[in-house]
């Protein structure tokens, strides 16, 4: 996916930034749909966090958690080989929406 999601062989898991989904937490791995779902899942449940809010307005300092958070949802970009290891495993499936 040009959207950053990386497929990791070697960890077993989805990376999007600091988001990661392992394999064994999809019903199928490699559907796109399903994917998605958890990463919205997992990103609403920072955004709902009040901590981000109070760090984002440098009310508090940042923890290490959203310290790794928001350099890697912020400046990640994966190698052109695992986006096309991804694709490649992506277009496998019958796509729905969008594109990979």
């Amino acid at each position: 996916s040009h959207h950053g999601i990386i497929r990791n062989e070697e960890n077993e898991c989805y990376c999007l930034g600091a988001l990661q989904i392992p394999f064994n937490q999809m019903k199928d791995p490699i559907d796109p749909e399903e994917l998605a779902n958890i990463f919205n899942k997992k990103h609403k449940q920072h955004m709902d966090d009040r901590l981000i809010h109070l760090i984002r307005s440098n009310a508090i300092a940042s923890t290490p958690v959203y310290d790794n958070y928001f350099n890697n949802t912020t400046a990640f970009r994966p190698k052109p080989e695992d986006i096309f290891k991804c694709g490649q495993t992506l277009k496998k499936s019958k796509q729905k929406y969008g594109h990979y």
